[in-house]
């Protein structure tokens, strides 16, 4: 199992929780008050042992605020989901050249939804543009890139094509010691496998067990589950997040789109 942050006191669960009250999603906070935070985000380090915690807790993400940020807020991934500020997330969506969905099993290893459903690729994008992040996380998840010209490319077009962004709160674990909030602004790309892609696929970095090529009456049953907010059923695999709330924007989008596969 992955190592997880040490339990907080009560008196620095009221301290998280006050900081909830005032923070909500971050759209507020100025430079001078997260840099007021600093001693705050110090303390908490400390008391959660996070040096001995999950190996990424440390990775940064950058604060999304509503307005244009022309200073970009930077912190912790611990902070963050400590908090429930919110950061950016980039999702792709792949299919065959057959139709079929890809889905990935997530490692038993993640510190979150270990071993369940998600969609092909997904991760945080940190402080990367989502494009960026999105072709990141292809290279590192199943190991496939964006191929030079003269070369068969791995996706249809050799590109992602964006359908989508959304703001989604995920507070399923809000009322663990210690909280874990997520608020993320997803970034929702989709593409088509070619065959050179699909004979490139690679599990590079240890986050994906396998991949799960799903017909039509599978991604009917999903998306069903997914808009009903199903988590858990019997006999079934448990859906991640970034399933539940990225198929249906996903097959709502296949339906009006002309050249996808109809779902």
């Amino acid at each position: 199992m992955m190592p997880r942050l040490r339990p907080l006191s009560d008196a620095d669960l009221a301290l998280v929780r006050t900081l909830h009250d005032e923070l909500g999603a971050g759209d507020g906070v100025t430079p001078e008050r997260w840099a007021e935070l600093a001693a705050t985000q110090a303390w908490l380090a400390q008391a959660l042992d996070v040096p001995h915690g999950p190996a990424n807790s440390n990775e940064t993400f950058a604060l999304i605020r509503n307005a244009y940020d022309h200073q970009p807020l930077t912190g912790p991934r611990w902070w963050f989901h400590l908090l429930g500020l919110r950061h950016a997330a980039a999702h792709v969506v792949l299919t065959t050249p057959q139709g079929w969905f890809v889905a990935q099993v997530r490692s038993r290893n993640k510190d979150d939804a270990p071993g369940a459903l998600d969609v092909a690729v997904t991760g945080h994008c940190g402080t990367s543009a989502p494009l960026e992040a999105a072709w990141r996380e292809l290279s590192e998840e199943v190991g496939l890139q964006k191929t030079p010209a003269g070369e068969p490319p791995s996706l249809a077009g050799n590109d992602l094509r964006l359908i989508a962004v959304q703001d989604v709160e995920i507070r399923w674990r809000a009322g663990e010691n210690p909280p874990f909030i997520d608020r993320e602004r997803h970034w929702i790309y989709a593409a088509t496998l070619t065959a050179e892609g699909m004979a490139r696929l690679r599990f590079q970095d240890g986050e994906v067990s396998s991949l799960m090529l799903l017909g039509p009456a599978d991604v009917t049953e999903l998306a069903r589950r997914c808009r009903a907010g199903e988590r858990h059923a019997p006999g079934a695999m448990d859906l991640a997040p970034g399933l539940l709330h990225t198929l249906p924007l996903w097959l709502d989008f296949a339906a009006r789109s002309p050249g996808f596969v109809q779902m």
